[in-house]
């Protein structure tokens, strides 16, 4: 009863619900990212969550890619280790570059087809793209590539129950800070308030809690 009420409490405390607790599902879909070069496409609520449990999880090396130069910045903080925007530059060849072979891991935050092939492309040999952005159509690409480079595709959806438990206990335990996960609180009485303020999307990440 005493860890169902540790659930509840933080619940009520901090919203990880999908945002956190798909990254949590999505590392441990590869088991362990630590001494591991990882990139993440799409440095959105969920993908920015993945570089933080990433870093608490040792990664060696973090590459945050994403078409918006303002995520830049909240990237660093949240602990990546390199920036790239691929509107500027090649990603599959700068990716390379920066790793010299390629990553082990490629999280997958976008659901574009677009960004599927980026997520297998960049690769090392043996290396891992774990697709979690919602797509539904057909994306095309070299089967070759991965049969001969010997690369594995994982899709991921939501979380288990034991995987929630896992993370609660973590974050009950001060070892993944989200103090700065939640944007801004507002009590039921202001909802139309905070119904303004997530549709401005004035911010770059706009999570809002209502408390009663």
């Amino acid at each position: 009863m005493l860890k169902y009420l540790v659930i509840l409490d933080c619940l009520k405390q901090l919203l990880f619900g999908c945002a956190v607790v798909t990254t949590y599902h999505a590392i441990k879909a590869v088991r362990d990212v630590s001494d591991l070069n990882i990139a993440v496409i799409g440095v959105g609520g969920v993908g920015i969550h993945l570089i933080k449990l990433a870093r608490i999880m040792d990664a060696s090396n973090i590459i945050a890619i994403d078409i918006d130069e303002r995520k830049e910045d909240l990237a660093y903080e949240y602990g990546a280790d390199i920036f790239i925007n691929p509107r500027d530059r090649d990603l599959v060849d700068e990716v390379v570059k920066t790793t010299k072979m390629g990553v082990d891991v490629l999280f997958e935050f976008v659901g574009s087809e677009e960004t599927v092939k980026i997520a297998i492309g960049v690769l090392k040999k043996g290396g891992k793209a774990v697709i979690a952005g919602l797509i539904n159509k057909e994306v095309k690409f070299n089967f070759y590539d991965i049969i001969s480079t010997e690369k594995t595709v994982i899709g991921i959806e939501d979380h288990t129950h034991n995987e929630l438990v896992e993370l609660v206990k973590l974050i009950s335990k001060h070892k993944v800070d989200l103090s700065k996960s939640v944007a801004h609180i507002f009590p039921l009485n202001r909802l139309e308030e905070a119904i303004e303020k997530f549709h401005r999307r004035d911010e770059l990440i706009v999570r809002i809690v209502l408390k009663n």
